[in-house]
């Protein structure tokens, strides 16, 4: 049994002759391994620098579309706002008061005993409709 013991022992010490040979092409295995880690490290670089790329045309195409949009809704304030002058101005223009206005004004029209002179505008004044 001391000889089977023996055995194993020297067995276990042995180093085998092809670990420490280098490779047909002259480079050991550890750098063989380095080769498909550089390949690998450039192919993320790759991939990071085009997903680098599409995010910033990304951005600044979402810069350009909210630019618009400011636009679009400054352009609708200021439509909302005319709007709303034109309704004022078209219940003013329905008014009793504002009709009456117009036709002293344009047309000589009078209430019952008023006389209506029409005095011819000097260039010193200054016109009260503009």
């Amino acid at each position: 049994m001391k000889r089977r013991h023996q055995r194993d022992n020297s067995t276990s010490n042995v180093v085998p002759f092809n670990r420490y040979q280098r490779s047909k092409s002259g480079t050991n295995k550890s750098q063989r391994n380095r080769q498909p880690r550089k390949w690998l490290v450039m192919v993320c670089l790759a991939c990071v620098g085009l997903s680098s790329s599409y995010f910033y045309h990304a951005l600044t195409q979402k810069n350009e579309y909210q630019e618009k949009l400011e636009v679009a809704k400054r352009q609708k304030r200021e439509a909302r706002n005319r709007l709303e002058a034109k309704e004022i101005e078209y219940q003013h223009a329905l008014s009793p008061e504002y009709l009456e206005q117009v036709a002293r004004r344009d047309y000589y029209y009078s209430k019952p005993g008023e006389i209506v002179f029409d005095l011819p505008r000097s260039s010193f004044q200054e016109d009260p409709d503009e």
